[in-house]
């Protein structure tokens, strides 16, 4: 069943970005520039009310999820920079 489910959704982001792949190449073309359309352009073209509910709920996870890989990527670096000091007092 879950296997159905991620092979029905992967056909639908293979068919949106078809669907993506024409309009940008038909822009494109027609003005002999590269185009390429961001997926909240489109989704506030489509529906701006749906975007702009989901916005705070992305920023709340998303952005908080990557604030704190940052804070541990810069943990990680000092330690590892207090550990190679550490090491040149040894010898």
């Amino acid at each position: 069943m879950i296997r159905f489910l991620f092979r029905f959704l992967g056909l639908w982001m293979i068919a949106g970005a078809f669907v993506f792949f024409v309009y940008d190449g038909t822009k494109s073309i027609a003005d002999r520039m590269l185009y390429f359309t961001k997926v909240s352009e489109f989704w506030a073209w489509v529906h701006q009310d749906s975007l702009l509910a989901l916005q705070p709920a992305i920023e709340r996870h998303f952005l908080l999820r990557l604030a704190t890989l940052q804070d541990r990527r810069r943990r990680d670096e000092t330690c590892k920079s207090a550990a190679w000091d550490l090491r040149e007092y040894r010898d």
